[in-house]
């Protein structure tokens, strides 16, 4: 009886004589806890999404404050969460990786969980910063905006969630030190196998029972026809992996497809007999494109009058007081300027697009302006920004950073150590502000020294020209170059020092006698879009400050005096504005905007930000709409901000009409560019 006792009690024996215990080994249970923790990642996805959704939520459920959620309710949008992070995903992998990995099985657990725990990092800053998950499309221009930044990323990181990357990281590899810790036990038969089994398979039965437990109770409270019911870590999967270029499937034509447009945004066609058209015929245009040019730091239509640059445009210019980018991210904004037409597919399109096929503001005035010319600093190659400006009509696109031998480098070197030696001498620029800002400046300033000398080459000619310049000294997060502990002090700043270079091209055109032959436009891409920009900024909506920016278009020989254009303008309506002066009426009545002498209140304008901003919406009739992304969302507002108390209830007509134009306007948009594209099989 006592043999019989002791070899129940005895461990079994592997291979190789090590001494295991029976059941689920500890290696494999280390592997559960591996996947185990990183469910408890992907769960926290979804906390940090409804941290800033109760309101929408209570409202939702018909309640008047996020308090009177009861537990239940609360738990109900986690059910999805719960089932795919801690039961679905860590039992298949384990099983999986325990299959095709055998001994190694741990070491191949904990470098997957490690990968997934980064991957799962970048969706919660995304999710912080912008109210979004990553796209494909983001994750390419995260990668590029990297690469060509790589000193970037620290603006986008937090000293705190790098701690907490750090403590999860710590975390994987403890379970991998006391599983191992365990084996060696096991194998000596030493009384602390049993302790180190126990670290390791508390936690697991744990957390599996509580997944277990709360799974059920969430299904039987989950909340009817929410997205918030969708699992976090799903719905980053899915739009990861999801092609946003999708093709029309449809036989309307092009102009089928732009009366659509028009019916939907109740915007009626280019007036072909205003007075104003063709009033500026004639004459030359620059376009000045301010990068996130916030008019919440610097509004022109309110301080215009005052400004050394735009100051003396003011007198004979539209001003627009309500003017908003279509998308706050700066390839899809110059789009917009260049073709006016909103920006949805165009990667798609520019991707197929030849030089001059497309219609935009450049390519419509080929034939009368010889030199048709864009000056940027430096070219996203992955956006292929210089493919799309010479699709639009851009004979030449000059990028400073092409031209590190040129010999207006040098004198930009000068301008810009001169400026940072006498202008911010006594500012708190750390070392590396400081090169940032003379890297800025240098390329910025080699751009305008660049197209000053091609005007005034242009002149001498007595050649017509259509110019395009795009500083980005004001990329955000804007450098502090005062001192300025505001951030819009610090955005207004810059703006201010772009403005000072607006009065050189000015003084330039006015010093050879064609100032009144010149339309000037001056605006900005798009203004501040994610926290790392400002703190301040609410991410996963729409707001004032990152899409109204100024627009002022100087039209000397149409107008005497400021027009001050108080109804919503977008972008889309710059070029159909500049070429509706020239005369140039057939191109701008195949554009979705209108001059802007057109706009009226009862014209939808959209204001798109899916991707980079986590919401869309639209203004019509005084009152603004929007659809966050991640939540379904619904909320309108008597201005360019939303509250909690202004999410819609489930029964509200908004909802729909909201729904409605959103999808309409996406689908319309892909009939657009498919029909756009068509000349390029």
């Amino acid at each position: 009886m006592g043999v019989q006792t002791v070899m129940k009690a005895s461990p079994a024996r592997g291979t190789g004589g090590a001494v295991r215990p029976a059941g689920i080994s500890t290696t494999t249970i280390a592997v559960l806890n591996c996947f185990l923790v990183l469910g408890l990642l992907g769960l926290y996805l979804k906390f940090a999404l409804m941290g800033d959704q109760w309101g929408a939520v209570a409202r939702f459920l018909g309640k008047l404050r996020p308090e009177d959620l009861v537990l239940a309710e609360r738990i109900g949008f986690f059910a999805d969460d719960v089932v795919l992070n801690l039961l679905i995903v860590p039992v298949v992998a384990t099983v999986v990786i325990t299959l095709l990995c055998g001994s190694y099985r741990l070491a191949a657990a904990l470098a997957l969980s490690l990968v997934m725990s980064i991957c799962y990092f970048i969706e919660l800053r995304a999710q912080d910063a912008l109210g979004q998950y990553v796209s494909r499309v983001m994750l390419r221009d995260m990668v590029g905006w990297t690469a060509a930044n790589p000193s970037a990323v620290r603006d986008y990181v937090t000293t705190a969630s790098l701690i907490k990357l750090a403590g999860l990281t710590a975390t994987l590899l403890a379970i991998a030190a006391i599983a191992r810790l365990a084996q060696r036990a096991e194998a000596e038969r030493a009384g602390s196998a049993g302790r180190y089994r126990m670290m390791l398979r508390l936690p697991a039965a744990t957390v599996l029972a509580a997944a277990i437990l709360c799974a059920p109770i969430g299904y039987a409270y989950r909340a009817s026809n929410s997205p918030l019911n969708d699992s976090s870590v799903g719905r980053a999967a899915a739009l990861l992996v999801a092609n946003g270029e999708r093709a029309a499937a449809t036989t309307e034509t092009f102009d089928q497809a732009l009366a659509a447009a028009r019916r939907l945004t109740a915007t009626a066609p280019f007036d072909r007999a205003s007075p104003l058209v063709g009033r500026d015929g004639g004459s030359d245009v620059i376009v000045f494109v301010m990068e996130t040019g916030a008019a919440q730091a610097l509004d022109v239509a309110a301080v215009g009058p005052d400004l050394p640059g735009a100051g003396p445009l003011y007198g004979q210019s539209f001003v627009a007081q309500r003017h908003y980018t279509t998308h706050p991210y700066s390839s899809d904004a110059l789009y917009s300027v260049l073709s006016g037409m909103y920006p949805q597919g165009r990667r798609r399109l520019v991707r197929r697009a030849t030089a001059g096929s497309l219609n935009g503001l450049m390519s419509a005035v080929a034939g009368e302006f010889p030199m048709r010319r864009v000056y940027i600093p430096s070219v996203y190659q992955l956006e292929l920004d210089d493919r799309m400006y010479e699709a639009f009509g851009a004979e030449r696109v000059f990028v400073s950073d092409q031209h590190n031998a040129d010999p207006l480098r040098s004198v930009a070197e000068r301008r810009a150590d001169n400026l940072i030696t006498t202008r911010w001498s006594a500012s708190r620029l750390d070392g590396r502000s400081r090169a940032v800002l003379r890297h800025r400046l240098v390329a910025d300033l080699q751009a305008m020294e660049q197209m000053k000398s091609d005007i005034a080459a242009a002149i001498a000619a007595g050649q017509r020209y259509c110019v395009i310049f795009f500083p980005e000294i004001g990329h955000g997060p804007w450098l502090d170059l005062h001192g300025d502990e505001s951030v819009r002090a610090r955005g207004r700043a810059l703006m201010l020092l772009q403005d000072s270079w607006l009065k050189e091209i000015v003084d330039q055109v006015r010093g050879a006698g064609r100032l009144q032959r010149t339309i000037i436009a001056l605006t900005g891409d798009h203004g501040v879009r994610t926290r790392a920009e400002d703190p301040a900024l609410e991410p996963g909506t729409i707001s004032d400050y990152t899409f109204r920016v100024p627009l002022l278009i100087h039209a000397p020989q149409t107008l005497s005096h400021t027009v001050v254009v108080s109804d919503p303008t977008s972008h889309i309506d710059l070029a159909p504005t500049i070429l509706g002066l020239l005369g140039a009426v057939e191109p701008a009545g195949r554009m979705q905007g209108v001059p802007i002498w057109q706009r009226a209140a009862t014209n939808r304008v959209y204001l798109l930000a899916f991707a980079y901003g986590g919401a869309d919406g639209f203004v019509q009739d005084g009152t603004y709409y929007m659809r966050q992304a991640l939540s379904g969302a619904v909320s309108k507002s008597g201005d360019l901000s939303f509250a909690d108390d202004e999410h819609v209830g489930p029964d509200d007509p908004a909802i729909p009409l909201v729904n409605g134009a959103l999808d309409d306007l996406d689908a319309l948009q892909r009939v657009i560019v498919a029909r756009q594209g068509e000349r390029f099989r």
